[in-house]
């Protein structure tokens, strides 16, 4: 049974991520700078978390080394469903057993191969395999919730599912949690910021994700009669409750997207690089040059307890990135097809997650159709080694009919729940790709 509630509110004026240039001339948004927190403006663009003046004071924050140099890009190996010309078979079935939790992987090319195998990611299999021991089954589509209230943006939103089944979506003003056909508010941004200030006012919320213990982790800014425009990461264990966190604000002046690596240890990406933070503060592990924030729509990360970590900018053409937050270097996994060749056909990568089982998910909008494709991805992939498309039906362009908003499908945020179901929020509507 689908949900339907209360629609939330859009001004839509692109189908795509980038940068938004010469107004309404060009597909694309961007977060453009605001006055002081998260504003949703309506060039389809989310605001970072930014402090409105002051520079990043020394917070007794560390600068270790620059983790190695960008990486050359990957052969081009045949696409798993699309294939660039000239590449090779043009099967759409991933081969079975290909993206392993152990990120061994067959190293099959897709659809050469037909076996059963175990055809997916994690014990509960990213793709499936036929009973009969053929293809890989496609994985069941299916709307969840349609008028969702949270006010829906042209950029990746926060997204997290817990080992219940909840789904938690954040805007700049709540945390929402949908439970089976009912959602709800679980936090508004008014009860975190006054956790860590009383005195609190104009309170933002930014991008959000969830720790193995089951805590939500999310970013929270004001402004404080006493201290000034605060930046903070504050936790959450139950609905209507927050605890401060780490005080972002003698470190960096904003907070573009967060990502849990481990309990009480998270990654976090800002316009100064990529940073790690625990209960001992801050460190840069990689420099703006190497990991780009440039405040693109679908600017996403992800990251997974081994400290691996996937990023996209969201900028149009540009590619997804893998990195160590230990800073033993990051590098290109995938490039773009919209600029250049490419082991996938992708405009642009629109958003990922980890897989609790191993690897991680991401979505790229197709050049062929304008629809999403999903994709899981091992740790350690190589061109089309490690990777699998994850056949759904009905397809996503099939899906794309039920869509509620004209560019429904071209923005998305995506979650993995511990038992294998992948969550894609998308403007005012929630669907779930069924393990």
């Amino acid at each position: 049974m689908v949900a339907r509630a209360s629609p939330g509110a859009t001004s839509p004026v692109s189908a795509s991520c980038g940068i938004l240039v010469g107004g309404m001339g060009s597909r694309g948004g961007s977060r453009l700078g605001g006055v002081l927190f998260v504003a949703l403006t309506l060039a389809c663009a989310k605001e970072p978390l930014r402090q409105v003046q002051g520079s990043k004071g020394a917070g007794g924050t560390t600068a270790s080394g620059t983790g190695g140099t960008r990486g050359a890009p990957l052969p081009r190996d045949a696409a798993v469903d699309r294939l660039m010309p000239g590449t090779g078979t043009t099967d759409a079935r991933p081969a079975s057993g290909e993206a392993g939790a152990d990120g061994a992987g067959g190293g099959t090319p897709p659809g050469e191969d037909g076996g059963a195998g175990q055809g997916g990611a994690g014990q509960g299999g990213a793709a499936g395999s036929a009973p009969d021991g053929g293809g890989p089954r496609p994985r069941v589509l299916s709307l969840v919730l349609d008028g969702a209230p949270w006010y829906a943006t042209q950029a990746t939103q926060g997204i997290a599912a817990d080992a219940q089944g909840k789904v938690y979506v954040t805007d700049s003003g709540h945390v929402f949690m949908v439970d089976g056909a009912t959602v709800s508010t679980y936090l508004t941004a008014a009860e975190a910021a006054g956790a860590a200030d009383a005195a609190a006012s104009t309170p933002r919320l930014g991008d959000l994700d969830i720790g193995p213990d089951g805590r939500l982790y999310f970013v929270t800014s004001w402004s404080s009669t006493t201290t000034g425009a605060r930046l903070a990461v504050m936790r959450s264990i139950e609905p209507h409750a927050a605890q401060p966190w780490i005080d972002l604000t003698p470190t960096i002046s904003d907070a573009q997207q967060i990502a849990v690596i481990d309990d009480g240890f998270i990654g976090l990406v800002s316009r100064t690089g990529f940073w790690t933070f625990s209960d001992a503060g801050g460190t840069l592990i990689y420099q703006p040059s190497q990991v780009y924030a440039g405040g693109c729509a679908c600017e996403d990360l992800a990251a997974d307890p081994s400290g691996t970590f996937l990023y996209q900018s969201g900028c149009n053409g540009y590619p997804l990135l893998r990195g160590q937050a230990d800073g033993s270097g990051v590098g290109i996994l995938y490039q773009a097809s919209l600029t250049q060749p490419s082991t996938i056909a992708a405009n642009n990568f629109l958003c990922v997650a980890r897989d609790p089982s191993g690897g991680f998910y991401f979505v790229v909008q197709d050049p062929t159709d304008d629809e999403p494709r999903l994709y899981h991805v091992t740790e350690d992939a190589q061109g089309t080694s490690g990777l699998t498309w994850i056949e759904t039906t009905p397809t996503f362009a099939q899906a794309s009919q039920q869509r509620s908003n004209v560019f429904g499908f071209d923005y998305c945020s995506l979650a993995t729940a511990p038992d294998g179901t992948v969550y894609f929020q998308s403007y005012a509507q929630l669907w779930k790709v069924s393990p």
